[in-house]
């Protein structure tokens, strides 16, 4: 199969637990990634966030967008000078380190990004901004345990 080449955007990945808890994999909504190939023609590249890895603006120089989908961890607050989070606040600091570097170089190269609810903190928090977190923290009726059907 041959297609024409696509524009390359990058969907920044969540480190979760899968297979009850046995193991840890990168990874995001299956939603956003036939979003980006099926409806928007992009080529999706899952980025997954590794601590120190990246070097991001050679890495953005290759980007044609950004997409910063949600998560289930929150930006951590040290990011912006909040408080630390209780010890069973779920965290996600390569990804925290990765996209907050990954938003700067974008914007910086005018590469497009669109955020979801988690990337929306990371966009606000790499520009400088500060983040109010909910509480109390856990899951309640607006932050649903279940996967949608």
């Amino acid at each position: 199969m041959t297609h024409n080449i696509e524009p390359l955007v990058c969907i920044a990945a969540s480190l979760m637990e899968v297979a009850n808890g046995r193991y840890a994999a990168h990874g995001t909504g299956q939603t956003v990634v036939r979003s980006v190939s099926k409806f928007a023609n992009c080529e999706p590249l899952l980025l997954p966030g590794i601590k120190g890895y990246y070097d991001c603006d050679p890495l953005a120089d290759r980007l044609d967008g950004l997409v910063l989908p949600g998560g289930r961890a929150n930006v951590e607050p040290h990011h912006f000078l909040g408080e630390p989070f209780p010890d069973d606040e779920p965290i996600d600091p390569g990804r925290d380190d990765t996209v907050l570097l990954l938003v700067r170089s974008c914007i910086d190269k005018g590469v497009p990004i669109f955020g979801m609810c988690r990337g929306i903190q990371e966009m606000n928090v790499a520009m400088g901004g500060v983040s109010a977190l909910p509480g109390p923290f856990g899951r309640g009726e607006r932050r649903p345990s279940h996967a949608a059907q």
